[in-house]
């Protein structure tokens, strides 16, 4: 164990990692990184840019807890509360499967088959993954997501929620909030309309979540 007065970010990535590698994981560098950086609230990058500044007792505190999960086998995105999948960033949590990097292959073959403004529906659509990454890759693309689970309903409109806010032109063509919705050189995007989709419905079968492109006016 590193000694208390030596608990830099740097000595404690260094014993993580060798502490991960002991352990059999697949990749004990990232591992190493990922718990560190929940840890201490900081990025891969800053983790390096801030390589001499010691952990406080509770940061030590919160990375010992995340090193004991992961020695039990919890998944490293479930430690830290995120997945990437394409050029998403998506929240997850037990309960709802964490995307997979084979289910990008499907999200190439469903583009390469589909035309502009395609209709879809996504059945079991769990984090919302494949419906949010069809909306951000395909033109005026309409996505109706489906899942019998009201955990993963409510994890894929927050996943929505976060895809819209961090779209680049909400904010960087010039627009402003308008309360609601967003002014843009080429029209309002009516953030209610986008919001009011979302909502539950009753279906015939389970609950419906409805992820549609934002309203255009």
């Amino acid at each position: 164990m590193v000694a208390a007065l030596d608990w830099t970010i740097r000595t404690t990535l260094e014993w993580t990692q060798a502490h991960f590698a002991r352990a059999g994981e697949e990749n004990p560098r990232l591992a190493a990184q990922l718990l560190v950086g929940q840890a201490t609230g900081l990025s891969r990058l800053d983790l390096y840019l801030d390589y001499d500044r010691p952990l406080s007792l509770c940061e030590r505190d919160c990375l010992r807890a995340l090193i004991t999960r992961r020695d039990g086998g919890e998944p490293l995105q479930y430690l830290i509360g995120r997945a990437p999948f394409r050029h998403l960033e998506l929240h997850v949590r037990p309960g709802v499967l964490i995307p997979r990097p084979e289910t990008e292959t499907l999200v190439d073959l469903v583009l390469a088959a589909l035309p502009p403004r395609a209709r879809v529906v996504e059945i079991g659509t769990g984090s919302g993954c494949v419906a949010l990454a069809l909306l951000d890759e395909l033109a005026d693309c309409q996505v109706i997501a489906t899942d019998n689970s009201p955990e993963a309903l409510a994890l894929a409109r927050e996943n929505a929620q976060l895809w819209w806010e961090g779209r680049g032109d909400a904010d960087s063509t010039g627009g402003r909030d308008t309360g609601a919705g967003y002014k843009t050189d080429t029209g309002t995007v009516d953030l209610s309309c986008f919001l009011a989709n979302l909502s539950l419905q009753k279906a015939p079968h389970g609950k419906t979540g409805q992820i549609n492109r934002p309203c255009v006016r």
